[in-house]
This record gives structure tokens, sequence and C-alpha cells, in this order.
């Protein structure tokens, strides 16, 4: 199944018809491939907004969001991939990002030989 109700601006909570929708597809254990962001899952905060699916795979572009490296985003979105789709180097460059993942290469420098 391919979810691409809502994106990552989605800043209500989703009821009615299309919460029991995602429901169902959750409790059937559906398979699912999210554009952007699952639906349900704010981009920014990787709040769950009422209901998300949990996706086997994610497809967004440009970069990947907040949300996506949440824990409920992790647990939602299941593998990130993200899609060039042609936006030149000089342009990415003038929007840096202002968050970064806390990876090892951000702070493995900092450890000293045998700090476990």
């Amino acid at each position: 199944m391919i979810d691409a109700l809502f994106g990552a601006g989605l800043a209500r909570p989703i009821g009615g018809a299309t919460a029991e929708l995602i429901d169902r597809i959750n409790r059937d254990k559906l398979p699912v491939v999210a554009v952007d962001v699952p639906s349900g899952l704010h981009g920014d905060t990787g709040e769950v907004m009422g209901t998300a699916p949990h996706a086997e795979l994610t497809v967004t572009f440009f970069r990947g969001k907040p949300g996506h490296y949440s824990l409920e985003g992790l647990r939602r979105c299941g593998a990130l991939r993200i899609a060039d789709i042609g936006i030149p180097a000089a342009v990415l460059d003038a929007i840096a990002p202002r968050l970064w993942r806390n990876e090892p290469p951000l702070w493995k420098h900092a450890l000293r030989p045998g700090d476990p």
C-alpha cells in the first residue's frame, strides 16, 4: 500500500474514517511505503497525530526531517530513503540543516582510549 495521504506539514490529529483506515492497515499488518512521512507522523517533532501507519519503507525528498529520527519516527518510518530531486548543491549549502543526528561521527572524537 502506498501512503501519500498527508505530508510532513500535517498540523492536526487524524480522525474519523481516515484514522479507521490507518488503524485497519496497522491491524492487518499490510505492507506500507510512505511518501515523505507516514500519514499522521509530524515531520518536525515525530509526534503521532492521532494515528500513523507502520511503514516498511519511507521515501522522502531533499533531506531527512527531524520527525524521521525521533523515537516514534524510527518506529513508524521503517527504512528511510532520501531521493535526490535535483536541487543544486549551492542551494543545499545555503539552507544547511540546523539539526544533526546523534551518531558517533558527531561525538566519537571526544572519547579517550579505553572509554566504554
